[in-house]
């Protein structure tokens, strides 16, 4: 995924392929639309699986949640600092490339005030959906988190279609950020496993939280 990120900003900041498709599809006529209707209403659901404060808070929750259930407060406290990185990463890549929506009417870098770059539905939807599931599951079996990630990903990725569709985005940055969304969704559940080795799994661990887990046998 980080290689996607490279390419596609590469791509942008020089006006490759992939930017001038972005133009063809988003700018000229008879470019994608959504009519009026049932379509219309499908898609602005789907994209609201990337409204940062509803997938940040369900991610913040599912820290909480962790924390309360194996009795430790580090879930917490990894996943608000989770949160806060990975937007202060994002807004700092926004802010540098400065780049228009296609509602503009035209395609650019470096105007102030523009953030399209890259899609921020995309990556919340994606880290955070990844986010919720690793913390939902912590402690429980890898192939219970595997069936939940696959979710996790057919979700987010929907969300970010919806972003183009729609024409909230170019599609280089969905693309992005949807690559970025995978990559803080991964660091975040490395941290979490570097935690739980750190800090230990608590009520998990002493037997008095969930029944019948054995975290040796069932590492994260």
């Amino acid at each position: 995924m980080s290689v996607v990120v490279l390419v596609t900003t590469l791509d942008v900041l020089f006006t490759g392929p992939l930017t001038r498709w972005d133009r063809s599809s988003m700018l000229l006529p008879g470019t994608l639309e959504v009519d009026p209707g049932f379509w219309h209403v499908f898609w602005r659901t789907i994209v609201w699986a990337g409204q940062f404060w509803l997938v940040g808070g369900l991610a913040g929750i599912a820290g909480c949640l962790a924390a309360w259930r194996i009795r430790r407060w580090w879930p917490a406290l990894v996943t608000g600092v989770w949160i806060v990185v990975i937007n202060i990463i994002l807004l700092a890549i926004k802010k540098w490339l400065q780049r228009p929506a296609p509602h503009a009417g035209y395609d650019a870098l470096w105007v102030p005030g523009k953030l399209s770059y890259p899609s921020g539905h995309a990556a919340m939807s994606a880290s955070c959906l990844v986010m919720v599931v690793v913390l939902v599951t912590l402690g429980r079996s890898d192939s219970l988190r595997r069936k939940a990630l696959w979710w996790a990903y057919g979700i987010s990725a929907a969300a970010s279609v919806a972003t183009v569709v729609l024409g909230y985005h170019w599609p280089t940055d969905t693309i992005t950020g949807y690559a970025l969304g995978l990559l803080f969704g991964w660091g975040g559940q490395s941290a979490i496993t570097w935690s739980a080795g750190r800090f230990g799994m608590g009520a998990l661990e002493s037997g008095s939280g969930d029944p019948g887990i054995n975290l040796r046998a069932q590492p994260l």
